[in-house]
């Protein structure tokens, strides 16, 4: 957890870079990736700009980056602030959310917001915590799923997507058929600058791939969210 979680860390610079070159590696000539669709968020675009600048070419037919708002990230910094001022919260949530204001030093908020995720992304699928910047669990799997059929209704294309844990979560719930918790709980073990594949064909979307970290070789590399 940095001070600025919307911020690529040096290791975030490292691995993006590390899954460039990998990509670059490993992608064929003769079946380049056709664009790449990055979400809104300064940590996206910048893994976005890091895989543009190794692929561009031979790799990569276009060389614009595609935004779309509708792969952002749930907030869930609203969500912990919604619990720490509801005057009513569940007991749980209640105790892991003060564990949290307590907690002192990144390190130590890094694992009281670890424990705390769960059970408060299980009450906002639930319908709480509301509260303002709150945006609703149905609101949010609603855009993220219609980003998804679009990825996946494009002809054949190859698309190389940068998002984060809550949209992967949703596009597992989507092609899997699993609950939204079930696969936020897949979803949280992806390590950042993983790989996901997902195959589009006549009889729907599969699930090729999930979670390559084959570019990471050193553990030290491999970190969560």
């Amino acid at each position: 957890m940095s001070a600025n979680y919307d911020r690529l860390s040096d290791l975030g610079v490292q691995q993006a870079r590390r899954l460039a070159e990998h990509l670059d590696a490993t992608t064929s000539k003769a079946r380049p990736f056709d664009a790449i669709i990055s979400g809104p968020a300064e940590r996206h675009q910048d893994t976005a700009s890091i895989l543009r600048d190794q692929l561009a070419g031979e790799r990569l037919r276009a060389s614009e980056i595609i935004g779309d708002p509708r792969l952002d990230e749930h907030d869930l910094s609203s969500l912990v602030r919604a619990v720490l001022s509801d005057p009513a919260p569940s007991d749980r949530l209640a105790s892991l959310a003060r564990d949290f204001g307590a907690a002192d030093g990144l390190a130590a908020k890094s694992k009281a917001l670890h424990k705390l995720t769960e059970p408060l992304v299980a009450e906002w699928i639930a319908g709480t915590p509301r509260g303002e910047g709150v945006e609703p669990w149905q609101q949010f799997s609603t855009r993220v799923r219609e980003a998804f059929v679009d990825l996946t209704t494009r002809g054949g294309a190859s698309l190389l997507v940068v998002t984060s844990v809550g949209p992967l979560a949703v596009m597992l719930e989507t092609c899997l058929g699993v609950s939204p918790l079930r696969a936020f709980q897949t979803a949280w073990q992806a390590r950042n600058s993983s790989m996901t594949e997902f195959i589009a064909g006549p009889r729907g979307v599969t699930l090729h791939t999930f979670n390559l970290v084959s570019h990471l070789a050193e553990a030290s590399t491999h970190t969560h969210r």
